[in-house]
């Protein structure tokens, strides 16, 4: 199960299907308000047996351009590269990390590069 969340705060659940294949499963019980609204109606048009065959990133580019306004994606973003270390906390720079990491993970598709970013919000003692 995947929890997405959406830039508004608000959660939505997705799990995806067990096979070779990259496809998802969206569970209806596991949506909320809106998006269960949004899901059901792109059932009803795409039709249940395509809409459960979409590729996870297909979902989550629907998902993002749905609930993610391009102006919240660059306030993520600005966040993200501009996150530090407050005092010596590290257990909340490393949850708020993972966070961005998660809704922002096109500003950084490879491994190494998100390492430099993490370590960049190292304060310089550690």
């Amino acid at each position: 199960i995947v929890t997405v969340r959406n830039c508004d705060g608000t959660t939505s659940r997705v799990t995806p299907a067990a096979t070779t294949a990259p496809t998802t499963t969206v569970t209806n019980a596991q949506l909320q308000g809106s998006a269960l609204t949004w899901w059901n109606s792109h059932m009803r048009a795409v039709g249940q047996d395509v809409a459960y065959a979409m590729p996870w990133a297909a979902l989550k580019r629907m998902i993002t351009s749905r609930y993610c306004p391009r102006s919240e994606i660059q306030k993520l973003e600005s966040e993200f590269w501009n996150l530090k270390v407050k005092g010596l906390d590290l257990s909340n720079y490393n949850h708020r990390f993972q966070e961005l990491a998660l809704m922002c993970g096109r500003m950084f598709p490879e491994e190494a590069k998100k390492v430099e970013r993490y370590i960049g919000g190292l304060p310089d003692m550690i």
